[in-house]
């Protein structure tokens, strides 16, 4: 798997993204993403990316911090099956809600965007 064909897969699939620009995608979904890497990595623990949706900035987090456990959280099964055929090895798929999660479990949360 390669963040390239990850990011050309989600621009692919319909209803993952608005984006359908490889361009624009690559700035606003894996380049956006790879920004958090300098904070993430101040919190110790697994990170969890709430709303994955499909998969930034959980993905590409986890490629670029290989020894973290990653687990990106989604509530639709649909995007699970895309996530779970993307998901880097240290990335673990959780389909459910936020609130239904354990707040204890995490040492830092990051999400792109989450709806009401």
């Amino acid at each position: 798997m390669t963040l390239e064909a990850w990011l050309a897969a989600v621009v692919a699939t319909p209803g993952l993204t608005a984006i359908r620009d490889l361009e624009v995608a690559r700035r606003a979904l894996l380049e956006d993403s790879l920004r958090a890497v300098e904070v993430v990595s101040g919190f110790d623990g697994p990170i969890v990316d709430v709303g994955s949706g499909g998969g930034a900035p959980g993905i590409p987090l986890a490629a670029a911090l290989p020894e973290r456990e990653v687990t990106l959280l989604e509530a639709n099964g649909r995007k699970c099956d895309f996530l779970r055929r993307w998901a880097p090895p240290n990335a673990l798929v959780v389909q459910g809600r936020a609130e239904e999660q354990e707040t204890d479990t995490y040492g830092v949360a990051v999400a792109k965007a989450l709806a009401p």
